[in-house]
């Protein structure tokens, strides 16, 4: 299962995304080259062609995930809080 997920993982990068490596090295993806991916590591636009095995994780994709996450807790809240309210003014 943990492999079947590493592999979606790899397959779903795309340019822009940013990526932290194996090797702990964080960067943006500006070419994806096949089974590699170029990316850029600092400011100074350091450019490393890496293969896409190294990629550990992508920041972009689970940046995304948590800010939905927290955008479904607060609705859920704000939900459970109108009908607080409307319990409340009913009585």
């Amino acid at each position: 299962k943990k492999k079947k997920e590493e592999e979606n993982l790899r397959n779903s990068l795309k340019e822009g995304d940013k990526i932290t490596t194996i090797g702990g090295i964080v960067g943006k993806i500006v070419d994806i080259k096949g089974d590699n991916i170029v990316i850029e590591t600092s400011m100074d636009r350091v450019r490393m062609e890496l293969a896409k095995w190294s990629v550990m994780t992508n920041n972009t994709a689970q940046e995304a995930a948590q800010k939905a996450r927290a955008e479904a807790q607060a609705a859920k809240k704000a939900e459970k809080e109108r009908k607080k309210n409307e319990k409340k003014n009913g009585l």
